[in-house]
């Protein structure tokens, strides 16, 4: 599969969904090798500030550290384009002057990661609401009460037996 298909199954982040964006994604951006950029396990290699240290480092060596710094801007913006794709417009407005693929991500996380109450209650009303056909595969009913339920815990919420 392409990367191109791969990112069609992503879904658009529209503020309502980020558990189940978040997820997707996720697995998208590991499959390009790319995740330790959104993690910010991978940091940009710099020229030192001071003038005196920079000029002990030899011209082959500053070259080096140019050459670094632009594989990791391309992988950085990759990353960044690859999240800014699958906003909504309107998420995508609001995200605009991230430079790092981390600070993004965290920004996103934080501004949809909040476990609310409609996002509970949702997950409530679709276990309620779970009703298995006797035509239908009856695991894809139980893969979606389970990863209800499975939310539910993550917030802490009590399910009884």
């Amino acid at each position: 599969m392409s990367s191109n298909n791969a990112a069609s199954l992503v879904p658009i982040l529209d503020g309502t969904n980020y558990r189940q964006w978040a997820v997707v994604i996720k697995a998208f951006i590991m499959s390009t090798g790319l995740w330790a950029y959104t993690e910010g396990c991978i940091e940009r290699e710099s020229l030192p500030e001071k003038k005196e240290e920079l000029a002990k480092l030899s011209d082959a060596r500053k070259e080096e550290i140019r050459v670094a710094q632009a594989a990791w801007d391309k992988d950085n913006n990759m990353v960044i384009r690859q999240i800014m794709l699958r906003l909504s417009p309107t998420v995508q407005q609001n995200h605009t002057n991230y430079v790092t693929s981390y600070s993004l991500w965290d920004a996103l996380k934080g501004s949809y990661g909040k476990v609310t109450a409609s996002t509970v209650f949702t997950d409530f009303k679709d276990c309620l609401n779970a009703r298995i056909l006797l035509t239908a595969d009856p695991n894809i009913y139980f893969d979606k009460m389970f990863g209800a339920f499975a939310r539910m815990s993550a917030a802490d919420v009590e399910v009884p037996p």
